[in-house]
């Protein structure tokens, strides 16, 4: 097995999903995806960008992934797994989302002020 196919056995895990799952999910079968995740067969740009569909990642993972782009500075994968999902939104939900990572952010800073802070003495 592969790096890529480990991978893929690890974006399984995390869904509680099987490779029959990911097969269908992809429309190819599950002897095709058996020998993806084994490595004995490079899977093509369509089944790159319908795994990343199935995955719910941004194609550009999947192809680092599977070796077919060169991996990005390193990055926060949380970040780009969240960056891939609010771009799906639109409208006022955009606006809530945005809205609720300024007030996230502007708590965080406020948190880290405080800390910093220099603690005041008490003298009588």
């Amino acid at each position: 097995m592969d790096n890529f196919g480990s991978w893929i056995l690890e974006e399984l895990e995390k869904r509680k999903m099987t490779q029959a799952d990911l097969a269908r999910a992809t429309d190819i079968t599950t002897a095709q995806m058996s020998r993806i995740v084994s490595g004995q067969r490079n899977a093509g740009k369509d089944t790159l960008t319908a795994i990343a569909r199935a995955l719910h990642l941004p194609p550009h993972l999947v192809f680092e992934k599977a070796g077919v782009l060169p991996p990005e500075k390193e990055k926060d994968p949380w970040v780009e797994e969240m960056s891939h999902n609010l771009g799906k939104l639109t409208g006022l939900r955009r606006s809530i989302a945005e809205s609720l990572v300024k007030s996230l952010i502007a708590a965080e800073e406020s948190e880290d002020k405080s800390a910093a802070a220099p603690k005041a003495t008490q003298t009588r």
